[in-house]
Parts: structure tokens; C-alpha cells; sequence
């Protein structure tokens, strides 16, 4: 691995002491075995053209003869010292520098640039749902290349700050929602008309939907959803399909309910009623009061198609509930309701109960392992 006269040159008009303390001019190599790949095909590795390490242990420096350099900064005052000759591509820059036992971390430019912005977005620079500059706009003011500022973007989008929206640029997020919603166990009834108010939501709070609601039969293909309705896969199901959240907010959620062959004729399942649940309040009318419920949680990433209803990158994780209703004369699912969330609006909150055998106060006599040990038995 060669440090050119070139290279050299370049640190001293830059006002930076020699690589590895020999005179400039002076062709030296570092040690290449203990170094993992560089992420490049060019001839002389990459970190070269970015930056030049500087003030490296000279043990890891030695002359074309062999011989070391010498000279080199002490160890500990070199780490991190890193000067930038070139604005190569960020993907350049090794990860880490090893020798002796020793590692210089590199900080990429693209995390640097993301910060400034975030910060920037923070501050309340740009509004909440407003376009931000373009990236060749981005790369000029901060004299970086177009793919670093689209590396810094990406990074602000899988964390939730941005949206890139094709044919619109980007959006800012970060303000146009809450903080995010704790989601309990509570159904609550609806204060305003007949139904069921589920967590995140609040049987106060005015919802909408942001798209037309839709309920029609479709083949139910999932085989998971199927076995926990009781159908086989294939059956046609009523489906009831809801994009919705609270006033003045982006989509909150999808809504997607699968409600049983033998309930799905029920008058008012399939239509759409003032308040949210009605027809789960239908059902139970029927005859299959009280209904009960149960949850299943997990995190996945979003399809492209959840992702543009949510309005969010499809590199920001989903938070994807399964709720199953069970009828409370027979014991059998009445329906399946997929809700589809996005990762930063939301937080599950959980209370922990006591077993029975933990309800009642330890025993004052109870001798713990720690009490045995100390009376000197075994």
C-alpha cells in the first residue's frame, strides 16, 4: 500500500505533518495484513484518495527497504486525526483502520451531513409536510457529492424524519404527528354512537378515514389469518378494508377485518355506521354477546403498497397487530382484524400480573440460599 510523493505533497500544502513522519517524498508502505477489504476495486486503496491517517504507529509504517519510519505521532494522540484531501464517495471510507491491536474508527461524511439536517428539521427550518431542497441543492451547500447527500437523506428516512415521495421530492415528517400514541388494553364504548373503541384510539376522539372505506367478499390467501378465523385458505370472506387515524393527522393505520362466513350476513356488518366497531355491536346483537378479544404483536417491514397508504419509506418498520374476536356463546372467531402501524406513532404499553403462587407476602421464615451459605451448609 503505497503513501505517493503525490499524497505527500498534497498533506503538506495542506499544512499536515508527513503520514508517517518521513520526509516528504519518501515512499513508504503500511502493513496490509492486518487490514480486511476495502470495499473498492481501485489499484491503491481507497482510503488514500478520501483521507491520509495520520500520525499512525510507525510500526505500521515502513520504508520500500523494510526499515521503519519512525517518528509517527504518539498512539493515542493520532486516533481519529484524519484529513480530507478528496470528496471521493462516501462508500470509500474503510470502516476501520487495524494494526497492533489498535483501531481508528472513521466517521462517514453522509452521518455528519444527516445530523446537520436533522438538526436543522429539529429546529423547525423547514415545516412539517414541507418539501426540502433538492439533493444537487444539498450536495452544493455542504460541498459533498450527490450520493452522500442521498446516503444522509436515507438515513433520516429509515429513522422517520423525511418521506421521499416519487414525482414530489422530500417530505418532512418529523412534526406532523404526535408523539407517538401509547396503546394499552383497554375497548372502550363509543360516547357518540353504538360500538367499540380500540386501542391506540379514544372513544373521545374524532377519527377519519383516509381513503374510501371498502367491505366486499374476497378470497382470504393467508394462511395464517385463515387458521385463526377457522376457514380454509381460499374461502371467500367479508372483508372490511379502513386507512384511518385522527383529525389534522397523516394515516395512522390500515384496517383490514375478516369477518366469518357465518356472521357476515348479518344486517349492518358490511355497511359503513357514524361510529367506529358498530358492527361488532351488530354481531354481539345477534346472539354472540360478549365478544372477547386477543392480540398477537410483531414487527416486520412494510410492503410497498403499506407503505404509500401510511405515507412513510418502506425502509421504516411496521408495527403489525392481529386481533381475533371470539363469540361469547360459542366460543368460536367471529372475525380477524389486521392493523397495520407505523413504528414511530405508536407504543405498546403492557401490565405484568401476578401468578398465583406470587399473590401472597414471602414467608418471614423462608431461608434463602445466601442465609445457608452463611450458617455454613451446603
Amino acid at each position: 500500500m503505497n503513501f505517493s510523493s503525490r499524497d505527500q505533497g498534497r498533506a503538506k500544502r495542506a499544512g499536515a505533518p508527513p503520514a508517517c513522519g518521513a520526509p516528504c517524498g519518501t515512499r513508504t508502505r503500511t502493513t496490509p495484513a492486518p487490514l480486511s477489504r476495502w470495499g473498492s476495486t481501485s489499484p491503491r486503496p481507497p482510503c488514500l484518495r478520501p483521507a491520509l491517517f495520520l500520525g499512525a504507529p510507525a510500526s505500521m509504517h515502513r520504508t520500500r527497504r523494510g526499515q521503519p519510519a519512525g517518528g509517527s505521532l504518539p498512539w493515542p494522540d493520532c486516533l481519529g486525526r484524519i484529513l480530507e484531501l478528496d470528496a471521493g464517495p462516501v462508500n470509500d471510507y474503510p470502516k476501520t483502520i487495524l494494526g497492533e491491536g489498535h483501531a481508528v474508527a472513521v466517521h462517514s461524511r453522509y452521518l455528519d451531513i444527516a445530523s446537520q439536517i436533522r438538526e436543522r428539521i429539529e429546529n423547525g427550518e423547514w415545516a412539517p409536510g414541507a418539501k426540502l431542497p433538492t439533493l444537487d441543492a444539498f450536495a452544493a451547500e455542504y460541498g459533498a457529492n450527490r450520493d452522500t447527500v442521498g446516503r444522509a437523506i436515507g438515513a433520516l428516512e429509515s429513522e422517520g424524519f423525511v418521506w421521499a415521495v416519487q414525482g414530489r421530492g422530500v417530505i418532512v415528517r418529523h412534526g406532523t404527528m404526535r408523539p407517538r400514541r401509547p396503546r394499552g388494553n383497554l375497548v372502550k364504548r363509543n360516547a357518540t354512537a353504538p360500538g367499540y373503541s380500540f386501542p391506540s384510539a379514544s372513544s373521545q376522539e374524532v377519527w377519519k378515514h383516509h381513503m374510501p372505506p371498502t367491505a366486499s367478499p374476497e378470497p382470504l390467501n393467508d394462511p395464517r389469518i385463515a387458521k385463526l378465523l377457522g376457514v380454509p385458505v381460499g374461502t371467500k370472506v367479508m372483508r372490511r378494508f379502513r386507512v384511518t387515524g385522527p383529525e389534522s393527522e397523516p394515516p395512522f393505520q390500515i384496517n383490514v377485518s375478516w369477518i366469518h362466513p357465518r356472521v357476515a350476513d348479518i344486517p349492518g356488518v358490511a355497511s359503513q355506521a357514524p361510529g367506529p366497531g358498530d358492527w361488532l355491536y351488530r354481531i354481539e346483537g345477534a346472539g354472540h354477546w360478549p365478544i372477547s378479544w386477543m392480540e398477537i404483536h410483531r414487527a416486520r417491514m412494510p410492503t410497498k403498497n403499506e407503505a404509500a397508504l401510511l405515507e412513510i419509506p418502506t425502509t421504516l418498520p411496521v408495527l403489525e397487530i392481529v386481533r381475533v374476536g371470539t363469540s361469547g356463546s360459542d366460543d368460536k372467531p367471529v372475525e380477524v382484524t389486521e392493523y397495520i402501524v407505523a413504528s414511530d406513532r405508536v407504543e405498546t404499553v403492557h401490565v405484568l400480573h401476578r401468578d398465583e403462587n406470587a399473590q401472597d407476602p414471602w414467608p418471614d421464615d423462608i431461608e434463602t440460599t445466601d442465609d445457608r451459605e452463611t450458617a455454613g451448609e451446603p
